[in-house]
C-alpha cells in the first residue's frame, strides 16, 4: 500500500476601523488536498470462499476556498441604533479523475483470471462542484420602558443559497475481451 499527500492552505483577514462605530472586516480562506493511493491485497474472501488479488488506484483532488465581508456599525445619533451584516461566498470542488479497480480470482489450476463480476472491475471517474452564498442582516435598537427597565428590540433577516453539482461515470469491463 502506497499514498501519498500534498496539502496547503492560506488564512488572510484584514479589519478597517472607519471610526469608533463603524467596522469592516474580510477573511480569505483557501485549502487544497491531493492525494494518490495504490493498494495492493491478496488474501481469501470468506463469504465466496473465493482466493483473490485486487488492486485499487485513485488520484484525488479536494479544495475550498472562501471570502466574507462583514461590517458593524452603530448610529448613537439614531437612538443607539446597531446594524451588523454580512456576506459570505465559498467554493468547494472534488475531482477523483480514472480510478481503477481491478479484481484476479484464483482458478484450479492455479492462476489467476480477471474477475467477471463488474464490482471487481470498473474506471471511475467523479467530479462535484459546490458553489454557496450567505448573506446576512441585524438590527438592534435599545428602548427605554421605565427609568429602571430597558430592553433591547432585535431584528434580522438571512439569505443562504446552495448550489450543487455532481457526476459520476463508472466503465465496467466484459468478460471475454
Amino acid at each position: 500500500e502506497t499514498e501519498n499527500e500534498i496539502a496547503y492552505a492560506g488564512l488572510a483577514t484584514a479589519q478597517l476601523d472607519l471610526n469608533d462605530d463603524q467596522s469592516l472586516r474580510t477573511t480569505f480562506f483557501y485549502t487544497r488536498l491531493t492525494s494518490k493511493s495504490y493498494f495492493e491485497d491478496v488474501g481469501n474472501l470468506p463469504e465466496n470462499d473465493v482466493d483473490i488479488a485486487a488492486g485499487t488506484w485513485w488520484w484525488e483532488e479536494r479544495q475550498l476556498w472562501s471570502g466574507q465581508l462583514v461590517g458593524d456599525h452603530s448610529f448613537e445619533r439614531f437612538a443607539d441604533l446597531e446594524l451588523d451584516w454580512g456576506v459570505t461566498y465559498a467554493n468547494a470542488n472534488r475531482s477523483k479523475p480514472d480510478s481503477r479497480y481491478y479484481e484476479y480470482t484464483l482458478r484450479e489450476d492455479g492462476q489467476y483470471a480477471f474477475q467477471q463480476s463488474q464490482y471487481g472491475n470498473a474506471r471511475d471517474w467523479e467530479n462535484l462542484n459546490d458553489d454557496t452564498w450567505d448573506v446576512f442582516l441585524d438590527g438592534a435598537i435599545p428602548v427605554d420602558v421605565t427609568d429602571y427597565l430597558r430592553t433591547t428590540f432585535k431584528v434580522g433577516t438571512k439569505y443562504f443559497h446552495k448550489d450543487r453539482n455532481s457526476e459520476h461515470r463508472r466503465f465496467f469491463f466484459q468478460y471475454g475481451f
